[in-house]
């Protein structure tokens, strides 16, 4: 197998760049991806020379893998904080800024006078769009900004699972509802969870943050078979 000794020039070459032993090992193994995918999984029988054609001599590719991981984010050096230990509370906060949001938005709109406070007519439609978008729209744009961020950042696929499948399972959870009351004071706001899933609305719930993930993770896939063919 003529491949191994390239690999091995390439090892040394991104040791003499100072790499570390796992950014070394975690490139050594996309290489060998990319390497099976331009035989179609078969037999490697490409040699040294078909290699350094098809990607690059092993120096020039260690001097590019160490100047991309002298300019990595904070993120892609922390991927476990962020894509494991982040999504959730992240996701919980970006619901409490909509709730804040909204309810300065309405309290605007009473204090000029646009409607009244005590006024079921005018609020009862608006707020029950409120209620049920709140469902849905913190864990969409949550789901969507960890999937660009492992985009961008050109993480592992598994952060976009780990990240997306915690958002959309704690979006498959949650329950809101507003109960109407034409006593002064007493509507109530009712934002809880519920398990196991209880019908169709949160499967949705659950189902449309996974959308998201899943096209992310398609195309990380398709960004790194056509990195491939480059």
């Amino acid at each position: 197998m003529e491949r191994r000794p390239w690999l091995e020039r390439l090892n040394e070459a991104l040791a003499g760049e100072g790499l570390p032993v796992g950014v070394r090992s975690r490139f050594l193994e996309e290489l060998r991806d990319h390497l099976e995918d331009l035989t179609d999984g078969g037999p490697m029988m490409m040699t040294g020379t078909e290699v350094t054609l098809r990607m690059g001599t092993p120096e020039e590719l260690a001097t590019r893998a160490a100047l991309e991981h002298r300019r990595s984010s904070w993120v892609r050096r922390h991927p476990r904080l962020v894509f494991l230990a982040a999504p959730i509370p992240a996701t919980l906060l970006g619901m409490a800024v909509y709730i804040l949001v909204a309810g300065l938005v309405a309290f605007g709109i009473a204090e000029a006078g646009l409607a009244e406070a005590d006024s079921r007519s005018m609020w009862e439609t608006p707020a029950s769009v409120f209620v049920a978008s709140l469902r849905y729209v913190p864990f969409l744009i949550a789901a969507a900004a960890f999937a660009r961020l492992s985009l961008v950042t050109q993480v592992q696929r598994w952060c976009v699972i780990a990240s997306v499948g915690q958002i959309a399972a704690l979006a498959g959870l949650v329950t809101a509802g507003l109960t109407w009351s034409d006593a002064p004071g007493q509507t109530q706001f009712l934002l809880g969870l519920s398990f196991p899933f209880n019908g169709w609305v949160q499967a949705t719930q659950l189902a449309l943050p996974l959308c998201v993930g899943v096209a992310a993770f398609v195309v990380a896939t398709r960004s790194r078979r056509a990195a491939v063919a480059i």
